[in-house]
């Protein structure tokens, strides 16, 4: 519940989850959280792990999964 409302509260006890977890990719985090319930935000997924790992971590991130990413993001808006 904490990764998919992911308010601000929520921040700190999401990194504390995916850390303890130690889940290293976001869409693999994406994709497990889509089994249990379909109403996953990957945005809010990639903020934690941006405020994990850092800015440059991200737009490295972003870089080699653009195409995995974009098409999660058109797929949610079409929820």
């Amino acid at each position: 519940m904490k990764l998919r409302s992911i308010r601000d509260i929520d921040l700190d006890d999401s990194i504390i989850l995916v850390n303890q977890l130690k889940i290293e990719d976001p869409l693999e985090l994406y994709h497990l959280m889509c089994e249990i319930s379909p109403d996953v935000n990957l945005s809010s997924i990639l903020k934690v792990f941006t405020k994990i790992h850092g800015a440059e971590w991200f737009a490295k991130y972003y870089k080699e999964h653009a195409e995995n990413i974009l098409e999660i993001f058109n797929s949610e808006g079409r929820k």
